[in-house]
């Protein structure tokens, strides 16, 4: 397996703001953006927007960014949602005061994961947030983060 790197992961998310948010898009056989599905759907907005648009949920987006990160021999989760990229066995568990650029943040706990996002440096993420808004470079949010490194 080639090296993972930090720089592809991070312009891999960065060529995708802009692109819609679709709950449940990114999921498809391999890593990129796919049609959404309000199957499973926990909103809001309700009722669910996201079937059939094309794009990805937060997962979706940064399961992209380590695909392409790993010269596409990583599939993070192997296309689960945010719990099964935290237990990937290529996700090492790290404090927030070891974060390094294309680092993982998952907000929630580790038995109930709602998003992710790729940190790209200097307090900065890039995101998939929520339905009808596209992709975005956004402030870091740190409360109920927990940190993940790829390996």
């Amino acid at each position: 397996m080639a090296p993972y790197d930090a720089i592809a992961a991070i312009n891999s998310a960065r060529s995708q703001i802009g692109i819609q948010y679709a709950w449940g898009g990114g999921h498809g056989p391999t890593p990129g953006k796919t049609h959404g599905t309000c199957q499973w759907y926990v909103g809001p907005p309700y009722p669910c927007v996201d079937d059939g648009v094309e794009g990805y949920d937060s997962s979706g987006l940064v399961r992209f960014a380590v695909w392409n990160g790993s010269q596409k021999s990583i599939d993070l989760g192997h296309g689960g949602n945010t719990d099964r990229q935290y237990q990937d066995r290529h996700s090492r568990k790290i404090s927030a005061a070891e974060r390094q650029p294309s680092d993982l943040i998952f907000y929630g706990t580790s038995r109930d994961f709602h998003h992710v996002a790729l940190y790209i440096g200097n307090d900065r993420m890039i995101e998939a947030r929520e339905s009808l808004k596209p992709m975005v470079e956004s402030p870091l949010r740190t409360k109920d983060a927990l940190w993940v490194r790829i390996v």
